[in-house]
């Protein structure tokens, strides 16, 4: 950082001057001066901010806004990608439980099926046909006892 001059007016002949109005030998004046002239330019001054300096800051915070809003606008994207992902997460585990009861009345079409051969279908046919006979047997001497009577 350059600092100008001209920020600090300090007059080194007038402070060796001052200095030797009260007793201070010229030499020792003059080192004096030079000293405290040094002190101001490579301590004081080096935190003294300029106009460039300021510019240089304006434009670095307007890189952070622009930053900022670019990560915004990111974020904004992941947290609808994220809402996404759940939406397509929740179809996800609709469709596995849909499919889950699908294999399960395939399952229980599968054991009927077992079950409904055409040897299992003519022996159920016998089956019926002899316990029907068997009503009309106890039937008939039901009507017979009560004619009897």
């Amino acid at each position: 950082m350059v600092v100008p001059m001209s920020i600090v007016a300090f007059d080194t002949l007038a402070f060796s001057k001052r200095l030797q109005e009260v007793g201070v030998p010229l030499v020792q004046a003059d080192a004096q001066a030079q000293a405290q002239a040094d002190f101001l330019t490579h301590h004081l001054l080096a935190e003294v901010s300029t106009k460039d300096d300021f510019k240089q800051l304006q434009s670095d915070f307007k890189q952070l806004q622009s930053d900022f809003k670019q990560l915004q606008s990111d974020f904004k994207q992941l947290q609808s990608d994220f809402k996404q992902l759940q939406s397509d997460f929740k179809q996800l585990q609709s469709d596995f439980k849909q499919l889950q009861s699908e294999m399960n009345l395939l399952a229980t079409k599968e054991e009927l099926k077992r079950f409904t051969t055409k040897d299992d279908l003519e022996l159920m046919g016998k089956t019926l046909t002899i316990r029907l006979g068997a009503i009309v047997v106890v039937a008939i001497g039901v009507l017979a006892t009560i004619i009897k009577l």
